[in-house]
């Protein structure tokens, strides 16, 4: 379902999901993307090394499944992208104290590996490592609350460009392929 598409991409590009192969993505009953692996988001990938570079995965396949670029449901996708980011801007506060409560809480998630821990739990952010201050500073700038609407669509129609068939993610899809066997 393109709608699905469309929130998971603003999900992917908000928390930098990463390890979005195949084998972490799956369809529903109704045809709904659901990512099934949070282990590496907000700029960690696998062994630290981040082949994805695009903001989220789009795939030709998935775009040919709507009847490609220039195709209604591709502006549709386009839109609803855009709707998306408008939406997440209006509860970025939310999103934000939600992820700095889990990097203030001491949990392990690798994505905050090589991040220290606060002092018996509390939390105080000015006690936070480097890296957990530059996830919390990166997340904040990614909402782009500084942008006009008109600003804002010309950035999500950059986002989906650079997506499109990204390189690194078609590499990224070919490295699973060849070391999991999971295919792109």
């Amino acid at each position: 379902c393109m709608q699905s598409v469309a929130a998971y991409a603003v999900v992917q590009y908000i928390l930098q999901l990463k390890d979005r192969h195949n084998g972490n993505i799956l369809v529903d009953s109704t045809g709904r993307l659901v990512h099934v692996d949070f282990a590496f988001m907000l700029g960690w990938a696998p062994g630290g090394i981040t082949f994805e570079k695009a903001g989220f995965k789009l795939t030709k396949d998935m775009v040919d499944v709507w009847g490609g670029r220039g195709s209604p449901l591709w502006d549709e996708f386009v839109s609803l992208v855009f709707q998306g980011l408008q939406a997440v801007q209006t509860h970025h506060a939310l999103i934000v104290r939600d992820i700095e409560v889990i990097v203030a809480s001491g949990a392990t998630f690798p994505f905050l590996q090589g991040a220290t821990v606060p002092e018996q739990g509390r939390m105080q952010f000015r006690t936070l490592s480097k890296s957990k201050r530059a996830i919390l500073r990166l997340l904040r700038r990614r909402f782009k609350l500084y942008k006009s609407p008109q600003k804002l669509q010309s950035y999500a129609n950059a986002l989906i460009e650079e997506a499109y068939e990204n390189f690194w993610t078609r590499t990224y899809a070919k490295f699973q392929l060849l070391t999991n066997g999971i295919p792109p």
